[in-house]
């Protein structure tokens, strides 16, 4: 092809390329493609660069993709590095808006120091099964980069990775919104960097909206992970087998949140560390909100599981208006479970509408039945805005509601379904002919 043809280039997918020479060594190049807006890389598996640079002796090596604005790249196994020689003088990709590479497996970090400078306009950045990456940045020593506009990360099976921003990008992301990081069996910290220094730029993450962190065996709880999950504009967190991310502080602005696979870090108890950095501390995954000072009034949707240590969600005295905003909980194969409610918390969730448990097999009740029962707890209960209840495979439950519901206390119940709970005897405490009619709806 030649220098003409690259020129008017605007879009370019290659599928199973061999190496491509641009030029030979009688037309050096600035290598230069003014138009080139798309450009998509697909299983070229001898491929080791895809921007190799040839020059003649002393030329000056530049590179240049002015309008390029998605890139993407998969299954090129043997690809070692994007462009060949990260010493090129002068490169620019200045209106780059996205970039997904997939299964590099040989690709040892994506952008090297000249790209990451000229990439202020990068949206969105996916990387998957690059099993051999250390580094998203290569030797990013350097004070500051700028990923103003950055917004989406997604980040999965990475398994070298150690670290996903360096320190030199921690003060330009304040336009990120969603942070996904999935089954990196290295990834210990999420920006790198000295905490002192890291504390100062938690107001940067203004716009972090959803962070899910997956599989993840070595992140550490530490303050410059507690950045992120603390953000004040935080509304969704998701965390799923990342055992040594205790105790996790929850953004007291959450309004969705889901625990699987987590398990309590011993040598912390909660009470030592129930509120910092605007955030509540949970570290006992056998009882997980058990002292009053939880404040997760935002909180909307609530999803427990695989916890197989849990044995109570809510216990103590909890002070119930920072639960007042829950819709909908879910509860997943949590073993031990014995009861979902205390009668408290019962009491005091009436935006409570949907509740959905399952392959729970030590669950009796779905309110616990206080054993020295007051005044109060002989209060009946109601849940005003409850629609939908579903219980399945909870062999051992016994009784939905042990403690007596006001009359009509499910003045919205439009559907109930019952599966695989051959002990049960009673829907509503004392009334043995309720049971046919409530499975019916």
């Amino acid at each position: 092809m030649t220098n003409a043809q690259l020129s008017n280039l605007h879009s370019c997918k290659y599928e199973e390329l061999e190496q491509y020479q641009t030029s030979s060594q009688h037309h050096p190049l600035p290598l230069c493609f003014p138009n080139l807006i798309l450009l998509d890389i697909l299983q070229c598996k001898s491929l080791k660069s895809l921007f190799p640079i040839i020059v003649a002796q002393g030329s000056s090596k530049q590179l240049n993709a002015p309008n390029l604005q998605t890139l993407r790249i998969e299954r090129c196994f043997r690809m070692e590095e994007i462009i060949q020689d990260s010493q090129v003088s002068t490169i620019s990709f200045q209106c780059l808006r996205e970039v997904q590479v997939t299964k590099c497996n040989k690709l040892k970090f994506l952008f090297p120091m000249c790209v990451a400078n000229s990439l202020g306009q990068l949206q969105t950045l996916m990387i998957e099964r690059c099993f051999g990456m250390e580094e998203i940045i290569q030797d990013s020593q350097v004070s500051t980069i700028s990923f103003q506009c950055l917004r989406e990360v997604r980040v999965t099976e990475c398994n070298k990775l150690k670290f996903l921003f360096p320190m030199c990008v921690a003060n330009s992301l304040g336009q990120l919104q969603t942070l996904t990081i999935e089954s990196c069996s290295q990834l210990q910290e999420i920006i790198q960097g000295p905490d002192e220094v890291l504390i100062s730029m938690s107001q940067g993450l203004a716009r972090l909206k959803n962070v899910e962190l997956i599989n993840l065996p070595q992140l550490k709880g530490r303050e410059r992970n507690y950045i992120v999950l603390t953000s004040a504009s935080l509304h969704l967190l998701k965390v799923r087998d990342c055992p040594q991310l205790t105790p996790i502080i929850v953004s007291t602005n959450i309004q969705v949140l889901y625990f699987s696979k987590m398990i309590e870090k011993k040598q912390i108890s909660n009470v030592t560390v129930p509120e910092r950095r605007g955030g509540t501390s949970i570290s006992n995954f056998e009882e997980l909100f058990e002292y009053p000072r939880y404040n997760l009034s935002s909180l909307e949707k609530l999803t427990l599981s695989k916890l197989t240590e849990l044995r109570v969600i809510w216990s103590g005295p909890i002070q119930v208006e920072h639960f007042q905003n829950l819709t909908r909980l879910q509860v997943r194969n949590c073993r031990r479970l014995r009861y979902i409610f205390s009668p408290t918390i019962a009491r005091n969730l009436p935006q409570l509408s949907w509740l959905h448990i399952a392959d729970c097999e030590e669950l009796e009740q779905i309110i616990e039945k206080d054993q020295t029962p007051s005044q109060h707890h002989l209060q009946p209960i109601c849940f005003p805005n409850f629609w939908w209840i579903t219980i399945i495979n909870c062999e051992n439950l016994k009784c939905l509601f042990p403690i007596p519901l006001v009359h009509g206390g499910l003045p919205k119940l439009s559907g109930l379904c019952l599966r695989q709970v051959s002990k049960l005897e009673q829907v509503f405490e004392g009334d043995e002919t309720n049971l046919n009619e409530e499975e019916e709806k």
